[in-house]
């Protein structure tokens, strides 16, 4: 199991860096702050130091809205419990001990469910129809453009090639459409549910 690791300021202490390290049920990857929005459907978890200004705390919150991240946790001092109590966010309040932390990790990332009407998403390779109980296995970016789907319900094919396959938005290739034919495929498969095009920018699920 793996997660990015990120300190909203880019900095980070030594007697943390031994805390991470230590961890064992989950990998976890130190990254730039700047590229966060490179990392949209990835599990990220921010951490703020205790030293961190209030103000540019809450701005930073504000900021990464925006990039609408679809897995995405706050690690932060317990002294800033009344500043996110509005703020709609996950949070892992700290100091806490290393056992009790990876149980949360885990809990957060690695359960969270993704679902559109009586399609569920399961272990993040496992799409269900709830009604019929019939399921089938998604590849991995297969299973990201359902994240954006159940999302949005609709979505800009150049957005799908920039955030899940890593392409400029204007490059000419088949891989997407490879990639939805297969999904629409399986889809059919379970009954009940469509991915269909909606002209030829963008798609949408029914």
């Amino acid at each position: 199991m793996r997660i990015n690791l990120f300190t909203i300021d880019n900095s980070i202490q030594n007697n943390l860096v031994d805390f991470f390290i230590s961890i064992k049920k989950i990998e976890l990857v130190f990254q730039d702050i700047s590229l966060l929005n490179n990392f949209k459907n990835n599990n990220n978890l921010i951490l703020v130091p205790p030293e961190i200004k209030k103000n540019f705390f809450i701005k930073s919150i504000n900021k990464f809205k925006l990039f609408k991240l679809t897995s995405i946790c706050y690690l932060i001092p317990i002294i800033f419990l009344k500043e996110v109590k509005s703020k709609n966010i996950k949070t892992i309040f700290y100091p806490i001990k290393i056992n009790n932390f990876e149980d949360k990790l885990i809990s957060i990332f690695f359960n969270i469910k993704y679902s559109y009407k009586n399609f569920n998403l399961i272990d993040n390779n496992f799409l269900i129809n709830s009604i019929n109980n019939k399921q089938i296995y998604l590849t991995e970016i297969e299973s990201k453009i359902i994240k954006l789907l159940f999302k949005d319900g609709h979505v800009l094919k150049k957005t799908i090639k920039s955030v899940v396959l890593s392409q400029q938005p204007d490059v000419e290739s088949q891989s997407l459409e490879t990639h939805l034919y297969r999904l629409r495929q399986k889809m059919q498969d379970l009954e009940g549910g469509r991915i269909i095009a909606d002209g030829e920018k963008s798609i949408k699920i029914k």
